[in-house]
């Protein structure tokens, strides 16, 4: 047995480094292209310079033409002589215009058109990699037989709420929910029967809890629950509640009905509290649910509820 745990182990350590690995392999790439981007963009300035210069010459240029057909046009003797000008004048022109049109210009354009491409090409990228980092992200903070938040999204959301229990000082209370004998249940009727009992406690707590509490498996057949924003007493009904509805949903294994039942140990957080403090009243206040008859809710400031 020990092997199979160990194995099972290095699976999953082996499936976190490839994905850290992937992960990097992408950061590393969108570096790359970012950076050929920007010596690209670099390349492409430089070049819209250059040709913004050669324009500026070749206007210049123009001007001096200009004054020079003005003038010839005025020392020309004869009619013949100042249409030869005029059409030599005109030809320089437009040779140079068809020359600007025809080199820098164009590629210039060309370039910046490239670059839009680029710039849409890395959006897209971006895009996907972030949409894969958030599924990613999810299913790491998903315990995959419940379906609802691990340990780690819980550790995650606590730090939240405590903080903003600490600037705001608005109420924040935390149970720790266990399933009452579930060893038995397993020993009994088989380890497949107690994961569908963690399935359907897990779905019908988070069903019944509000949008603004957060409910994660902790470990085991133990859930951990938040409840911000209500008092002490208005928590311990909210917990009742969850109490009764586990204790009504009718389950049956081998065509044998049993009632399942859950403890809960709960506590508010008061100023003085780290977070380790408030969990350890609540796992005391659990503890003592437990050993003395079960499918109870205790609150550490001893307001006791039994069913």
């Amino acid at each position: 047995m020990p092997q199979y745990c160990l194995q099972i182990i290095s699976i999953i350590i082996d499936s976190t480094r490839e994905e850290r690995r992937s992960s990097r392999h992408f950061l590393y790439t969108l570096n790359d292209s970012l950076t050929q981007f920007y010596l690209d963009f670099s390349k492409n300035i430089k070049q819209a310079e250059s040709a913004f210069k050669d324009q500026e010459q070749c206007v210049k240029s123009i001007q001096k033409k200009s004054t020079a057909l003005k003038k010839a046009s005025t020392e020309s003797s004869d009619l013949a002589t100042l249409q030869n000008h005029i059409v030599n004048y005109v030809d320089n022109v437009e040779q140079m215009i068809l020359e600007r049109e025809s080199t820098k210009e164009q590629h210039v354009r060309h370039q910046f058109q490239s670059m839009v491409r680029q710039i849409k090409e890395l959006q897209n990228e971006t895009k996907n990699y972030q949409k894969t980092l958030k599924q990613q992200s999810q299913q790491l903070h998903v315990d995959f037989l419940t379906k609802i938040p691990n340990r780690a999204a819980w550790s995650e959301r606590l730090q939240i709420e405590y903080t903003r229990f600490q600037r705001y000082e608005h109420p924040l209370n935390i149970a720790i929910i266990d399933i009452d004998k579930f060893k038995m249940i397993n020993d009994t009727f088989g380890h497949l029967a107690g994961d569908k009992v963690l399935n359907v406690i897990a779905q019908t707590l988070q069903k019944l809890i509000r949008n603004t509490d957060f409910i994660a498996r902790f470990g085991g057949e133990e859930f951990a629950l938040l409840l911000p924003e209500i008092s002490n007493e208005q928590s311990q009904l909210a917990l009742e509640k969850l109490r009764r509805a586990i204790k009504n949903i009718p389950f049956k294994f081998k065509k044998q009905s049993i009632s399942i039942t859950i403890s809960i140990g709960c506590t508010s957080f008061n100023k003085e509290d780290d977070i380790e403090s408030a969990f350890e009243r609540a796992d005391q206040a659990l503890y003592h649910a437990k050993s003395t008859g079960r499918n109870q809710v205790v609150n550490f400031d001893n307001s006791l509820v039994v069913s």
